[in-house]
């Protein structure tokens, strides 16, 4: 009876242990998102890998799960939140998913639910199954639609975020620059590249506009960053390129306001859309 109670002893508090050692996962109404994606077997593959590569760098964890689902970029710990298909069946489980970083390296990815842990490790065993089968057998060539990336561009006025004659984001220009972000997120399952231009108006020299729409952009990308979509290129092309016509005011609030299109930043994603 003796040997029992020691047992007991000795596992109970490794147990609690265990059960302690838990994840706090946010509120799914705190996400940004309306509706969750749903996930297949190389999804499910793509985020069980985190706990078995080394330095997987945050990069290379949004090309695999897309960005965060909880507006969490400069944190070590990144929420999401999938539909998980059960295999062989229709019916999915609504799982959350977070990843933990250190010094932007991925170092595990923990589950809310053990259904959830059991469904992305068994996954990974199907697909391991699937791939022995597939290597015994004779290969077949399987044409795979890979959708092509689609370059988008959104434009906001200069007017929107900068005071004027200034390179500096005002309080309406960091919201304006959000509703664009999200949007982003939104749309997009893999970004290749993000490309800002700024523009400026025919007002005042050439060089003086020059510096104006490259110190803009600037602007921009900086607020980018931030938020976890780096730009990978950043310019400035001045007045060369405006869009307006047929603004010949000598007064100059008139002319002004005719050149308003022309004080723009385009923000030029590059990737695959939803």
């Amino acid at each position: 009876m003796k040997k029992y109670l020691i047992f007991l002893t000795l596992v109970i508090p490794m147990v609690a242990v265990a059960e302690n050692n838990t994840v706090n996962f946010p509120a799914l109404n705190k996400s940004y998102l309306k509706q969750f994606p749903k996930i297949e077997v190389q999804k499910a593959i793509n985020l069980s890998a985190i706990n078995n590569q080394p330095n997987m760098t945050k990069r290379t964890v949004r090309l695999l799960a897309g960005n965060p689902h909880f507006n969490e970029f400069m944190t070590n710990n990144w929420n999401y939140a999938f539909n998980i298909r059960k295999p062989a069946t229709q019916e999915y489980v609504l799982c959350q998913a977070q990843i933990h970083f250190k010094r932007n390296i991925a170092t595990s990815i923990h589950w809310n639910k053990p259904i959830c842990q059991y469904l992305s490790q068994k996954a990974v065993d199907d697909e391991r199954k699937k791939t022995v089968k597939t290597a015994q057998t004779k290969p077949k060539v399987v044409e795979v639609e890979v959708p092509a990336p689609s370059p988008t561009s959104y434009t906001l006025n200069s007017d929107l975020l900068f005071d004027f004659d200034s390179s500096r984001l005002n309080i309406k220009g960091s919201a304006e620059l959000d509703k664009v972000i999200s949007t982003i997120i939104e749309q997009y399952i893999q970004i290749d590249s993000i490309k800002i231009v700024g523009h400026s108006d025919r007002i005042g020299s050439t060089k003086y506009n020059m510096t104006l729409s490259k110190k803009r952009a600037d602007a921009v990308a900086d607020y980018l960053s931030v938020m976890g979509l780096k730009a990978d290129a950043v310019i400035g092309l001045g007045e060369s390129q405006p869009i307006t016509s047929g603004c010949h005011y000598t007064n100059k609030v008139k002319l002004k306001q005719c050149l308003y299109k022309d004080r723009r930043v385009q923000i030029i994603v590059n990737g695959i859309t939803k």
